[in-house]
């Protein structure tokens, strides 16, 4: 059997090649995104190539850093940062992330418990269980 460590050179520039090809669909293709990245791209005077690479660097050749951290550029999630201060790789992200939710915060317990439960069920609360839910806590 043969084994294949795709943290190789080989591999390593040719995926960050595949995250930048897949940024630049966010950028030319991707019509729910492209013109507020554009945007947030030209508010801060950067270059389109720079912003490329230094967000391929930043996203640590993980597309799930960039599944988030582009349409949360798109969205105005990170209006108030330069392209320095963006997250630097996906738990940088989470941390980030997890900071804006304001659960760094004092006292968090009945956050971090919803959090927790809504873990644990594994599957999504869809707005007719939350109804559901809702009535069946009015009739006790």
């Amino acid at each position: 059997m043969e084994e294949l460590d795709l943290r190789a050179n080989d591999y390593l520039n040719l995926s960050r090649e595949d995250i930048k090809k897949y940024i630049g669909l966010f950028l030319n293709v991707d019509e729910d995104h492209k013109k507020a990245l554009r945007q947030w791209i030209q508010d801060r005077k950067i270059d389109e190539n720079d912003f490329v690479e230094q967000v391929a660097t930043k996203s640590e050749n993980n597309f799930m850093y960039l599944r988030y951290v582009l349409p949360g550029i798109a969205k105005g999630d990170y209006q108030d940062l330069s392209l320095t201060q963006l997250p630097d790789g996906l738990q940088d992200y989470y941390q980030v992330h997890w900071g804006r939710m304001g659960m760094n915060a004092k006292p968090q317990e009945v956050k971090v418990f919803i959090l927790f439960i809504l873990v644990e069920i594994g599957t999504p609360i869809t707005w007719t269980q939350n109804i559901t839910l809702k009535k069946s806590k009015v009739s006790h």
